[in-house]
């Protein structure tokens, strides 16, 4: 078989989710973040002090509205 392409349809997007709501804050707290907008995050998956990263950002909600008073999402 001879190909030139291969399509994987893995559902992965480069770039993160919620970041409709996640720019402002990312820019606010200065929070380092990769070219493609992720995260760069320590070895113990902290990307802020008490803010820890898991899955496609899920968890960042809750935690986000107690260190960021006000927030709108």
């Amino acid at each position: 078989m001879d190909v030139h392409n291969i399509l994987l349809a893995t559902g992965f997007i480069p770039s993160p989710p919620g970041f409709n709501w996640l720019g402002k804050i990312i820019k606010d707290l200065d929070l380092p973040c990769a070219k493609c907008g992720y995260p760069i995050i320590s070895k113990t998956l902290e990307w802020h002090p008490q803010l820890y990263v898991t899955g496609p950002l899920a968890e960042l909600v809750d935690r986000l509205q107690e260190i960021y008073p006000g927030l709108d999402m």
